[in-house]
């Protein structure tokens, strides 16, 4: 197994401010070929070199993490911290969890390398030893040496306010101002920055203009992706100390946007940020890098769109009674238009003649005035209107309007001929210029037959099941071809493997017209298949009867044993003839699904006691430590699968040691399932892998009052337990719900002196 030891640094510049706290995360990744067992152990060892000072270490769960210079933090180096993973079970191209250092640099001076090793035991041999080391160097400076660059950013001229807009999809000039602050001179700045919604950024429709100031510019251009334009490899070789606004660098970037106004004043904005970073002087802000301290610049527009309408026939001919769908099309073209497009509809003045069947807009559209259905068109009786609240701009929505030349306009045409139709679009956003020249479509059709399509698709009510309870599975058998199918055959083929779902029967009452033999399945046992005849299914394209086109056959089977099994099913006609008007590709669909152990994890109870022991406590003094006791069991009637009890204290209390899980029925994984947290934490959790029908354990929680509660003061605490790779009956995957929790509670009493007291005067004692 090829160990690669892996180090970052969060700081982004080689150089660092001395006394600046920054962190290291260090990790390891398996380049294989072969993988780590889980009876492996992995160390990392990170050697911090002298003016290097370690604040703290966060190991995560997994890994233990210690230093040669003892438990007490900060330490200067030179140390070396040692981070040991076991039960590691480290797949290959798997990376473990990082462990983060927190440092600073202690002083000024040269390059301070950090590194890091990694070797494993009881594992596969390593025999690319070149990558088990690591380092990351970092030149700390002092303040003298430093350079803070900061960033203004502006929009000059048209859209530079909400009183001074410009039209979406013309140009906007964007200027970048890069100032240093010093103390020191920064050298080889660099500048990026990313304008998204960029109208045509492909098309090259974008400049770039540059003004030096007092500094030394390098190489900079502009480079689009997408709809976005950004500056590339944009560098200031010297930047002295300067003043903005007066010989400080800067960048002008002049582009197009698009954007969505509103329906009522068509008006939106565009935000930017840019940033730049010296890359040889440490920065001693970097909350100014970012443009006007992380305060986008923003440009103001009017929104330009240009809506479109198409209209197309299907079929063309269509022969009289059968059925005409005209598609009609409004769009908003990206290539055009620079904005969204409200309040948009189309008005159709439908061809006389025309039997009217249905219109329906998509896109949550609606047509609010048509003909009456199942009449036929003629003046009064022939205009569709229907509209959107909006259409995105590259976006587009259509209406489908069916209809069928009725007998009457067939003799009309003589027995053959031509209709037209024509259709209109308009919307409440202002268009761009010449934007009308789309705004209308006509469509001609030849007034002058059948096919299948059958489709099944199966799906499971629930998924993951638990063993012992049902699913139902839905198979949907649909038509949509033309023509009515007849005969068709449906199999529902159920898995046979070991440990697979058996069969509990149909869900009835079955559909009209559809009639199924389970002669091929038994009651109780898994495989076999379901046979049903579906007498006869409408089609959904054009000359369509009208009979329903979809039918729908449940079955429902229960968990034997947990595991993922897949229930497949077909659908043909039942003369093999037919079945070649049909594609097959879609003939057949196959559903996973996947069973797992049910079982109920239970927070029993929860208690505090004595420390160390179990009899039961009902207050305590500021300062005082006690134990909570919490007991926990899996009431089945199968195993928990990856389980955690966990417990996060309330204010007023921390950890006054690593709590303890103590199994005390059933044979858990691992056997002596361990916690988190330590002594001054507030939180601890317990990994329990599987948990028996019936396990029990009891988790002991040392605790230390804080602070100074006030007399009589509650504290209330609560525990929880969840299995996610089992179902639980009572709760779920839900930590305060069911019986997944119990909560104890604790009166804080601290000592008091009451009454009064009398100076005797006279000595008598009254």
């Amino acid at each position: 197994a090829d160990l690669r030891a892996n180090k970052a640094k969060s700081w982004p510049q080689a150089a660092v401010p001395v006394n600046q706290a920054f962190n290291y995360t260090i990790s390891a990744t398996n380049l294989g070929p072969s993988a780590i067992p889980a009876s492996g152990t992995l160390t990392l060892t990170d050697t911090v070199p002298a003016n290097l000072r370690v604040n703290s270490i966060s190991a995560p769960s997994g890994f233990s993490c210690v230093s040669s210079g003892g438990g007490t933090f900060p330490q200067a180096g030179p140390v070396t911290i040692t981070c040991t993973s076991t039960n590691v079970a480290l797949g290959v191209n798997a990376t473990t969890a990082s462990v983060t250092i927190n440092a600073q640099a202690t002083a000024a001076g040269g390059t301070l390398t950090n590194q890091v090793c990694v070797n494993a035991a009881n594992a596969p041999a390593d025999n690319v030893p070149a990558n088990d080391c690591t380092g990351v160097g970092v030149n700390p400076q002092a303040n003298a040496a430093q350079a803070d660059v900061s960033v203004l950013k502006r929009v000059l001229g048209l859209g530079d306010g909400a009183g001074n807009r410009q039209e979406a999809g013309s140009p906007i000039v964007w200027e970048i101002e890069v100032v240093n602050a010093g103390p020191q001179a920064a050298t080889n700045v660099a500048v990026t920055d990313t304008l998204n919604n960029v109208f045509n950024a492909n098309a090259g429709q974008y400049s770039l203009n540059t003004v030096a100031g007092s500094a030394t510019l390098g190489s900079c251009s502009l480079a689009p992706s997408g709809s976005a334009v950004s500056l590339s490899n944009c560098t200031i070789t010297s930047l002295p100390v300067c003043t903005a606004g007066v010989d400080c660098p800067r960048f002008q970037v002049t582009v197009r946007h698009f954007g969505d106004g509103t329906s009522s004043d068509h008006q939106f904005t565009v935000n930017n940020t840019a940033f730049a970073l010296a890359q040889n002087e440490a920065d001693p802000d970097l909350l100014n890098n970012n443009a006007n301290n992380n305060t986008p610049a923003t440009a103001y527009f009017i929104a330009r769109t240009d809506v479109a309408v198409t209209k197309t026939d299907n079929p063309d001919p269509v022969s009289a009674g059968q059925l005409l769908t005209y598609t009609i099309t409004a769009s908003n073209p990206a290539a055009t238009s620079a904005s969204r497009a409200f309040n948009v509809s189309i008005d159709d003045t439908l061809p006389a003649g025309l039997v009217f069947l249905s219109a329906t807009a998509n896109g949550g559209g609606s047509c609010t005035t048509a003909p009456v259905a199942g009449s036929t068109t003629g003046p009064g009786n022939d205009t569709l209107i229907c509209g959107w609240s909006s259409i995105a701009r590259g976006a587009q929505q259509t209406v489908v309007v069916r209809v069928r030349a009725s007998a009457a306009l067939a003799t009309a045409l003589g027995g053959s001929g031509s209709i037209s139709n024509t259709v209109t679009i308009a919307t409440t956003t202002p268009e761009i210029a010449g934007g009308a020249a789309n705004n209308t479509a006509t469509q001609a059709t030849a007034v002058i037959s059948p096919a299948y399509d059958l489709i099944v698709n199966k799906a499971d009510d629930v998924d993951p099941v638990n063993v012992g309870d049902n699913v139902t599975y839905t198979l949907t058998v649909t038509n949509n071809g033309a023509s009515t199918a007849e005969n068709v055959v449906l199999t529902d083929t159920l898995p046979s493997t070991a440990g697979a779902p058996t069969f509990v029967g149909l869900v009835t009452p079955l559909p009209a017209g559809v009639s199924c033999n389970t002669a091929g399945v038994t009651v109780g046992v898994a495989g076999g298949s379901i046979s049903c005849t579906i007498a006869s299914l409408g089609g959904t394209g054009g000359g369509a009867t009208g009979e329903g086109s979809s039918v729908q056959v449940r079955v429902r089977l229960q968990g034997a044993e947990k595991g993922t099994y897949t229930n497949a099913a077909s659908v043909r006609f039942a003369n093999a003839a037919q079945d070649a008007f049909d594609p097959q590709a879609n003939n057949s669909a196959s559903e996973p699904t996947t069973f797992r152990y049910k079982a109920d994890v239970q927070a029993v109870d929860k208690a505090a006691v004595i420390s160390g022991t179990t009899t039961p406590l009902a207050t305590v003094a500021q300062g005082q430590a006690f134990d909570w006791l919490v007991h926990v069991r899996n009431n089945g009637p199968q195993a928990a699968e990856i389980t955690q009890v966990a417990d996060t204290l309330p204010a007023g209390l921390q950890l006054a040691g690593t709590p303890v899980l103590t199994v005390t029925a059933g044979s858990f994984t691992p056997a002596a399932p361990t916690c988190t947290g330590s002594a001054g934490g507030t939180s601890t959790s317990c990994a329990i892998a599987s948990m028996p029908s019936g396990g029990a354990a009891t988790l002991r929680i040392p605790v230390l009052v804080i602070g100074t509660p006030a007399n009589g003061t509650v504290l209330s605490n609560t525990a929880t337990i969840v299995t996610t790779g089992s179902g639980d009956t009572d709760g779920g995957a839900v930590p305060n719900a069911g019986n997944n929790f119990a909560t104890g509670t604790i009166t804080v009493q601290t000592a008091t002196l009451s009454g009064r007291v009398y100076d005797d005067l006279n000595g008598n004692g009254q």
